[in-house]
């Protein structure tokens, strides 16, 4: 299966005033423009110069932003701010945090992810090695593809899980975790990360044998993957195929599903517009698909409307194993909570179309029975990111409906971790941002070189 091996990474240097706390930063796909500025301001080697640059999100730079990121990395290389690991290893990566919840608890449990960076072998998905679980769009794989044209190098992962109920990492992780960490840090969400050096012959041995029994899946970096098979072939192209050349790998974070450690967010769905015929198409029709229950909201203040938030959706989370819950909220004093405890009820609505695992996931429901099916949207109305939008704050959803940015939000319950692998397995996919895996994974903490001579 999964062919996993140690690499010999780059990673910022110490001893030239490389903080992790001052030159990591999330995933470029999760920074806003202020976040951006923030981190470009922070620190002179801070990894979002390569992610984004220095020019704002959106404009077009004078000069490549791309080749900008190329000239900056190699003068950090050549300036010792860079450094590449003497010996292959593996890269043990923990982060330690409180996962959101939809209802803040009193005393919430503390979370510790372990996994570890190593270089997957790439392989097309038909062969069923590396295994995708939602669609992806061409815009970011462009712009990913020239940065990486330009850098020869990949500074972030892809986020991959797989099952081991033997638990052979967790007990190659408690080996290596009796050792100082190589760096820890904590981020602006309260996350402490810690990072350490597996570069024993023996646990590298043990864990590389460990994958080459099991299939990866995708959890977050679907874009960047194929990125990295495009560029692949590119190469290929051009200096012929070699099988094990850099380019024929990708770098990857990879934690064990059975371990009990991912956290995935709900991403609720926000309405910006809603014709009139589909308002009326909705309150017609989701009466006779849903049992339905009027739930108080008070919207004198925005504590007031959070309290009345939070209530929903722990209502809508004591779902049972074999009901879907949803709600609605349109703005206003009432919100409603949908119990769909008979699937043969949404047939009509186009659940029929769904494959049988895909027909489990409460986000997949709720796009083909409620957006396309009941509401009758399609097209760019239907489309995510242009008319549907996405939240993991339901609060925040709420509020953004009462001040006009969107006609109603959706609330989903979370899709749970076995649901994902079980529809990676299958060769099935979720909607678009179906899932949101906790913590993400920051950006810079070691770099995948690319180049013949690397």
């Amino acid at each position: 299966m999964a062919d996993v091996i140690p690499f010999r990474g780059w990673r910022y240097n110490p001893d030239k005033g490389c903080e992790a706390s001052s030159v990591l930063a999330p995933p470029y796909d999760v920074i806003s423009e202020c976040e951006r500025r923030a981190f470009v301001d922070k620190h002179p080697y801070n990894i979002v110069r390569l992610t984004l640059g220095l020019d704002p999100l959106g404009t077009a730079p004078t000069r490549s932003r791309y080749e900008l990121a190329a000239a900056d990395l190699r003068e950090w290389r050549r300036e010792g701010i860079l450094v590449q690991d003497p010996a292959p290893a593996f890269y043990l990566y923990e982060q330690r945090y409180i996962a959101p919840a939809p209802v803040p608890r009193a005393e919430p449990n503390p979370v510790t992810r372990r996994g570890v960076v190593g270089l997957v072998k790439l392989a097309e998905y038909d062969e069923r090695i590396v295994l995708p679980h939602e669609g992806t769009l061409a815009t970011p794989k462009v712009d990913r593809r020239r940065l990486l044209d330009a850098m020869q190098c990949s500074e972030s992962q892809v986020f991959g899980m797989y099952s081991d109920p033997d638990m052979v990492l967790e007990s190659v992780a408690e080996e290596a975790c009796a050792h100082p960490p190589l760096w820890e840090m904590t981020d602006r969400d309260g996350v402490q990360h810690r990072l350490w050096l597996i570069d024993d012959e023996a646990r590298c041995g043990r864990l590389t044998s460990m994958f080459a029994s099991r299939p990866v899946v995708i959890a977050d970096g679907h874009h960047r993957y194929e990125t990295a098979l495009a560029y692949r072939q590119a190469r290929r192209e051009k200096h012929g195929t070699d099988g094990d050349a850099p380019w024929d790998y990708v770098s990857m974070f990879l934690c064990n599903a059975d371990a009990g450690q991912l956290t995935i967010l709900p991403s609720h769905r926000l309405v910006k517009e809603l014709p009139l015929e589909a308002e009326a198409q909705l309150w017609r029709s989701v009466m006779d698909v849903f049992e339905t229950e009027r739930v108080t909201i008070d919207s004198s203040s925005d504590q007031a409307r959070a309290d009345g938030i939070h209530a929903l959706l722990d209502r809508m989370s004591q779902a049972g194993p074999d009901e879907h819950r949803f709600a609605l909220y349109a703005g206003g004093n009432y919100a409603l909570l949908l119990h769909l405890n008979d699937l043969q009820r949404a047939m009509a609505h186009g659940v029929a179309d769904l494959p049988p695992a895909t027909r489990e996931l409460d986000v997949a429901l709720l796009h083909k029975l409620l957006i396309e099916g009941i509401m009758g949207l399609s097209g760019d109305m239907a489309a995510t990111g242009v008319n549907v939008l996405f939240s993991r704050d339901g609060h925040d959803a709420a509020n953004r409906v009462a001040r006009g940015e969107a006609a109603m939000v959706l609330y989903v319950n979370t899709t749970r971790v076995e649901q994902v692998m079980a529809i990676a397995t299958a060769g099935q996919k979720m909607p678009q941002k179906g899932t949101y895996f906790y913590p993400k994974a920051l950006a810079g903490i070691v770099l995948h070189d690319l180049r013949p001579e690397g």
